[in-house]
């Protein structure tokens, strides 16, 4: 499985595990495309650097092991989520 990573370019990155992120974007109604996801990220150290909100010079797909735990989706909306997606 393939996780998320976004990299600011102070060199911080963060991985998020994908099925978090999709139950993330789902609940708050944002749109996930990869492109317009991007602005829903921002850098924890320049923000508590330099108060400045950096969004991540790259956002890709990688295997490293999460290093961000959002909630995950319960069995019953996950379940749902897949039979709703395979048509």
């Amino acid at each position: 499985m393939y996780t998320l990573k976004a990299t600011c370019s102070c060199g911080n990155a963060s991985v998020f595990h994908p099925h978090a992120l999709w139950w993330r974007f789902h609940r708050a109604r944002w749109d996930d495309a990869l492109g317009k996801a991007r602005s829903h990220f921002y850098c924890r150290v320049c923000w508590q650097r330099h108060c400045r909100k950096e969004r991540p010079v790259r956002f890709e797909p990688c295997k490293e092991s999460p290093t961000v735990h959002l909630p995950l989706p319960d069995d019953r909306e996950w379940k749902r989520a897949v039979n709703h997606h395979r048509g």
